[in-house]
């Protein structure tokens, strides 16, 4: 498959980047993500490793994925992402920050033995700047440099992602 780019800066710079087609996440449907989808890569931007049986590991500090949404502008939206999350006992806690087209939606603090997770967040319409596309940005920080770890040999990834789905948010009642 073949992917159309518009480059808005330095080309070596990930975030330089940005598909001219994104493809469109319906409200309610989840998106998997692993190697019996491969179609799905085609929401992965920057960041992630190749899919794997069950799902895709992040590649780095920092991971981004992108979609369109055809009711993007209209009223709150619960984005809801299941994921593994990378820990081991020398490296104990992991802080997860998660941006929506750069603007900050929910940080994480993920604490050994603790393995999987569902991440819930709120993209509310101004975050959509008027359009109807939405990058997400996952970075890591450990308190622990990876490099410093003991065997088994250190990875550089946080966060496997299994799949991501956008639900409509609930009604508030005051």
């Amino acid at each position: 498959m073949v992917e159309e780019f518009q480059i808005d800066g330095p080309a070596w710079r990930p975030t330089s980047w940005t598909r001219l087609h994104i493809p469109i996440l319906p409200t309610g449907q989840t998106v998997p993500f692993n190697a019996s989808f491969p179609a799905q890569a085609r929401f992965l931007d920057w960041g992630w490793s190749s899919l794997e049986p069950w799902g895709v590991w992040s590649d780095g500090p920092s991971a981004a994925l992108s979609f369109s949404s055809v009711s993007a502008s209209q009223k709150p939206i619960d984005l809801v992402v299941d994921a593994w999350i990378y820990v081991r006992p020398e490296t104990p806690l992991l802080a997860l920050s998660l941006t929506a087209n750069d603007q900050p939606i929910g940080t994480w603090e993920i604490e050994y033995p603790q393995t999987t997770v569902t991440l819930r967040a709120q993209i509310m319409p101004e975050m959509w700047r008027g359009g109807d596309r939405m990058t997400l940005e996952f970075d890591m920080d450990r308190a622990i440099p990876l490099e410093s770890l003991p065997p088994p040999p250190p990875r550089m990834l946080g966060v496997g992602l299994l799949s991501v789905r956008l639900e409509p948010a609930p009604m508030k009642i005051d």
